[in-house]
């Protein structure tokens, strides 16, 4: 098993049988990965607007609040935060709910191979990163954009000025669209 990207944001674990939670964190934690264990859904989601995360682990079957339904508001909540469900009964109506609702990254059947999950998780964490990478390049490349465009003052940049003031002319002498006409060669028709 390769060693856990490092990640600012903990992974959280829910279920409401808390032997469940308690090893699911502990296999995370003897992989040296920083976990939130709770049996609560209701009080997990108050976590949830609380405090990041990178990876949401829940159960399916809880009392108060469905796992789906408490993927369905992190997604509201924590968009780039990887979802993944645990359930003991896998059928196709939860699987068409679960993409629906809260689009889920994997699935985990009851009972789980330990370095299943742990791979798992490690891709779900891999996806978090690059989410938020993303996130913070298109920020940068946006910032960018508009330091170049509109200059540092809130004036454009001298090069985007020429641009602008010449494009009109740039038109007229640009190349005619090439028509489409039809012919031997390319006439289906006669064959």
């Amino acid at each position: 098993m390769t060693k856990p990207p490092p990640s600012a944001a903990p992974i959280l674990v829910v279920d409401d049988e808390e032997v469940i939670a308690s090893a699911l964190g502990e296999i995370l934690r003897q992989a040296k990965y920083e976990v939130v264990t709770m049996s609560q859904p209701l009080a997990a989601l108050e976590e949830l607007r609380k405090r990041e995360f990178s990876v949401i682990i829940t159960d399916q079957r809880m009392p108060g609040l469905s796992g789906l339904d408490l993927l369905a508001e992190a997604r509201r909540v924590q968009p780039n935060a990887t979802r993944i469900l645990i359930t003991g009964v896998l059928n196709l109506d939860t699987v068409i709910e679960a993409i629906n609702q809260g689009e889920i990254f994997r699935f985990i059947v009851k009972p789980w191979l330990r370095e299943e999950f742990l791979a798992t998780v490690n891709n779900g964490l891999q996806r978090y990163e690059l989410l938020c990478q993303n996130v913070r390049l298109q920020a940068a490349t946006q910032a960018m954009n508009e330091m170049y465009f509109f200059g540092f003052n809130g004036f454009w940049h001298p090069s985007m000025k020429s641009f602008i003031r010449d494009f009109p002319a740039r038109l007229k002498t640009a190349p005619a669209l090439v028509e489409y006409k039809p012919n031997d060669s390319n006439d289906r028709n006669k064959m």
